[in-house]
């Protein structure tokens, strides 16, 4: 749509899908900010079960990213770590070797089952599916070690026998006082605000709280962890203004950029086909129909704009849904109800002329309808009169249910103004 000129022409849709995009790819670099590294993979943990790795050795191979059909392994000096890593000991390196018999394990680090402590629990891990990065570019291999840290285990001794009821009672304790996460946040925000990073003093004793809190919740640990809350975020919290301190760091600068509206959405009218005007009563009485649809959806999933509902570049789920899979089941769900209802719209637009065989007519009719049909997106009386595109409340994208046939008119208007 954008080679055929409808950015040029400032439309509505083209340009919220395009700003989506945007705030979408500058989000994901927020959150996850994507850095490859050549000389690293991403892999899931699993035991040597032969007993023939020592301790600190590991095995590493992997499908090459460029080739799947070819395996590779990795020999020599790593680093390994697990998402999340607070302590400044959760990063451990390790020697790499090749053992015949392991072989057979592909994306996959094995880990050895031999030492004092096993390696994926010094990451604060496990290998019930857990999933480890592993470096071995020298460039980003640490240059001293940091000891694991030996936090003391916070042990329940019962003088009884556990009851249901007890059961009950601390998982109910449990709930209440979980603050695992509130830790974790005020550890990356001191970091982000510190010089010394995750070795300044409170990210140290953050670590501490936040090792005892996922072994035994408690209300002096919850105490704790708001006495370490920062009175200000760094911007990729999306907090209030006054809330935000501002860093010119990459993720700083990409919190700032985030949220962009759509300004100056306006019709073109070079793309009016004569004769549209017939069809605009019944492109009104569509366009109710299909809002009606829209909103009911935004409504029920509590989505702010109609185009996060067509894009699925939702900005903001609802408190709901806070789970990665639910949030990726909602995405497919939308995009399943949607391709139904632009379907339904479809067909209703193709029914008068399916028995026409005037193909030079149906051609001449069908354009007269979706020009009807986009006019009215940009001329419905419920839209707000000033600025319809700023009120977020406003559905202005039903004319892209016929987006092919607004494609062909804008793509003959270009070639035309082309030739003269």
């Amino acid at each position: 749509m954008v080679l055929a000129g409808y950015l040029r022409f400032g439309d509505a849709m083209t340009k919220s899908m395009l700003k989506l995009f945007q705030i979408q790819v500058l989000r994901d670099t927020k959150e996850r900010a994507r850095i490859p590294v050549e000389q690293g993979a991403h892999l899931i943990g699993v035991l040597d079960e032969t007993n023939t790795l020592k301790e600190n050795q590991v095995v590493i191979r992997f499908t090459d990213p460029q080739d799947p059909s070819t395996i590779r392994s990795y020999v020599g000096p790593a680093l390994v770590t697990r998402n999340p890593y607070l302590k400044p000991g959760d990063v451990h390196m390790v020697e790499a070797v090749d053992i015949p018999h392991l072989r057979s394990l592909v994306n996959c680090i094995v880990f050895s089952s031999q030492g004092e402590r096993d390696l994926p629990s010094q990451c604060n891990g496990d290998l019930d599916g857990d999933t480890y990065m592993t470096i071995w570019d020298k460039r980003l291999l640490p240059s001293q070690r940091k000891f694991v840290s030996g936090y003391n285990k916070c042990e329940i001794t019962a003088a009884r026998k556990i009851t249901i009821d007890d059961t009950i009672k601390f998982f109910i304790h449990y709930v209440v006082s979980d603050n695992v996460g509130a830790i974790a946040n005020a550890h990356l925000a001191w970091a982000d605000q510190s010089p010394y990073y995750t070795l300044s003093n409170k990210c140290v004793s953050l670590c501490q709280l936040h090792s005892s809190s996922q072994l035994h919740q408690d209300w002096s640990s919850r105490k704790a962890s708001f006495f370490f809350a920062p009175k200000a975020m760094a911007g990729f919290y999306e907090q209030e203004p006054e809330k935000i301190i501002h860093f010119n760091q990459c993720s700083g600068e990409n919190s700032y950029t985030q949220h962009v509206h759509l300004r100056n959405a306006r019709l073109d009218e070079k793309l009016l086909v004569p004769g549209y005007e017939a069809y605009i009563a019944e492109a009104l009485s569509l366009k109710q129909e299909y809002d009606i649809m829209i909103r009911d959806i935004m409504n029920q999933h509590e989505i702010q704009t109609e185009a996060e509902v067509i894009s699925g570049y939702i900005q903001k789920f609802s408190h709901i849904v806070s789970r990665k899979k639910e949030k990726f089941l909602l995405k497919e769900s939308l995009g399943n109800v949607i391709s139904a209802i632009w379907k339904t719209f479809h067909d209703k637009f193709n029914a008068e002329f399916a028995d026409d065989t005037d193909n030079h007519k149906v051609s001449i009719n069908r354009k007269r309808k979706a020009i009807a049909w986009y006019y009215v997106s940009y001329n419905d009386p419920n839209l707000t009169a000033s600025d319809p595109f700023m009120n977020d409340s406003s559905l202005a994208l039903f004319s892209w249910v016929v987006c092919d046939i607004l494609q062909s008119i804008a793509s003959d208007i270009e070639q035309n103004t082309i030739r003269h």
